[in-house]
């Protein structure tokens, strides 16, 4: 018999750069790689967020520290980041794609590194 595969009580967030990500990266004065030599899989990133029976609301709880880690990951100078982040500006600036299912493959715990 088959067990089941068990479910996490997570959600999946998919967060890929859209054009405005893109060009803010390209302008800055930066001697480190192009970004339009780099793979679309480099550039994106996936976040857990809580199960919640209403989408929105978790990623308008979490958005802000998502768009922080995504400009992070390009440039470590606060200064360059755009000064004034909103939600409706990390939605231009990034696709966002939530999956509800999350399937745990891997036996043993999940382990968290800060």
């Amino acid at each position: 018999m088959f067990d089941q595969i068990p479910t996490v009580n997570r959600r999946v967030v998919f967060i890929r750069p859209k054009e405005p990500y893109l060009a803010w990266a390209r302008a800055l004065d930066d001697n480190g790689p192009s970004i339009d030599h780099m793979p679309m899989s480099d550039l994106s990133s996936v976040y857990l967020i809580e199960e919640d029976d209403q989408q929105e609301r978790s990623l308008k709880k979490h958005w802000a520290e998502i768009f922080e880690e995504m400009l992070i990951s390009w440039c470590t100078v606060n200064e360059e980041w755009p000064a004034q982040r909103t939600y409706s500006m990390f939605l231009e600036w990034f696709e966002v794609e939530i999956q509800e299912l999350v399937f745990d493959l891997a036996h043993g715990p999940i382990l968290q590194e800060f």
